[in-house]
């Protein structure tokens, strides 16, 4: 039972109870395989139209944005997808904060969604010129002339080799790999401008490249990346950091399937390391998880009037707060925190129409308290327990 709901509140937003009986009836390596072969739904337009190209963001198109993403994971069949997007959203960051086009920001969270469980090379190079990537960390003005070092440095430290494992000589080499891309605002797409790109050999890592795209191939195929990738899905995943081993063995397990992260993901939820953890129960949720769970558990959607309530938690998607995305864990819990997400509890269980939620590895100290409280009461103790707040 343990490991299936481990395996729920990790890899999904958390099961219902019958997605858990299913689960168990299916046993755990099929369960893996069904959350990774589940194919997400259609993707349909925000339900208010976003600004074209060119025209600053404001705040209805952001809540429109950000209620319509709520909206999917609280209703997708395809719940491992829908979280490895949000991950991509927190690896690759934007903010419509710095970004002023919904166009831009939709466009982008389109080729994450495409490129969710695919080769990450692709998705790196799509990144890489991507016009609200190419606003966010500058990009845009990365040229022969005048070289700008922000995307190059964030695409080594973050992206791709992660700290250590880079000199300034090569933050400076990559960002003349990538001079030339520019944002055409008035057609809403980048483009590459072959006068302004430094087409002189760089040297990076010690290996020469002439191009952008030499550069990200080299990049995606370093045993670095696929070490620092491995090592933050794990984080992502299971709340804790993986042992030196276990990054070492999915690492291989990428390279040895070329760089596709479906292979990675399979593995680590496969892995003896990953189960393990079933046993603690101790990674804070972050506010859009414990939110999505919620809104699933007590059979409600997103609508409009939501929006501050659900802003008051602190994370909304489309706006991370860095371009290193949301703090982790237990830095989204202390007292006022947890008065917001009672507040939301309280609100949930009175709108709700369920008859009660049961969690199923929660202790018996929760069911004496639930004992002779009314159906809302119950519910909304449920909703904010100690048991409903952790990974």
């Amino acid at each position: 039972m343990r490991e299936f709901c481990h395996l729920g509140r990790c890899a999904a937003f958390g099961f219902t109870l019958p997605e858990l009986r299913a689960a168990q009836r299916r046993g755990y390596a099929a369960s893996v395989d069904e959350l990774l072969e589940a194919q997400p739904e259609t993707l349909g337009e925000p339900p208010t139209t976003v600004l074209p190209p060119g025209f600053t963001l404001g705040a209805l198109q952001i809540a429109s944005l950000i209620l319509w993403w709520l909206q999917r994971m609280v209703s997708t069949r395809a719940p491992l997808h829908e979280k490895m997007v949000l991950f991509w959203h927190g690896y690759f960051t934007t903010s419509a904060e710095v970004v002023p086009s919904g166009s831009f920001l939709l466009d982008q969270h389109r080729l994450l969604r495409a490129h969710a469980v695919g080769p990450f090379a692709d998705l790196l190079r799509e990144m890489a010129r991507d016009p609200a990537m190419l606003v966010y960390l500058d990009g845009q003005s990365n040229h022969k002339e005048h070289p700008n070092e922000n995307f190059a440095r964030e695409l080594l430290e973050l992206f791709t080799l992660g700290v250590g494992h880079y000199s300034e000589k090569d933050v400076k080499e990559a960002a003349r790999a990538l001079t030339g891309w520019d944002v055409n605002w008035l057609l809403g797409r980048s483009q590459f401008h072959s006068d302004r790109h430094d087409d002189g050999p760089k040297r990076v890592l010690g290996q020469v490249v002439e191009s952008g795209e030499e550069l990200l191939s080299m990049l995606a195929a370093r045993v670095e990346t696929a070490r620092h990738l491995s090592r933050r899905l794990f984080r992502y995943l299971a709340g804790v950091d993986p042992s030196g081993a276990e990054v070492e063995r999915l690492a291989g397990v990428f390279r040895a399937r070329h760089g596709h992260v479906k292979p990675l993901l399979r593995a680590l939820l496969l892995g003896a390391e990953f189960r393990s953890l079933c046993e603690r129960r101790d990674v804070v949720r972050c506010p859009i998880e414990w939110v999505v769970w919620v809104l699933r558990s007590t059979q409600l959607g997103v609508r409009w009037r939501d929006f501050e309530r659900i802003k008051e938690l602190g994370q909304l998607p489309f706006l991370p707060p860095s371009v290193r995305g949301w703090p982790e864990g237990a830095l989204w819990m202390n007292s006022s925190s947890l008065a917001d997400r009672f507040r939301f509890a309280a609100w949930a269980a009175q709108r709700s129409q369920v008859d009660s939620l049961v969690l199923p590895d929660a202790g018996p100290a929760l069911q004496r308290e639930l004992a002779g409280l009314s159906r809302e009461d119950a519910l909304c103790l449920t909703l904010c327990s100690p048991e409903a707040q952790l990974r």
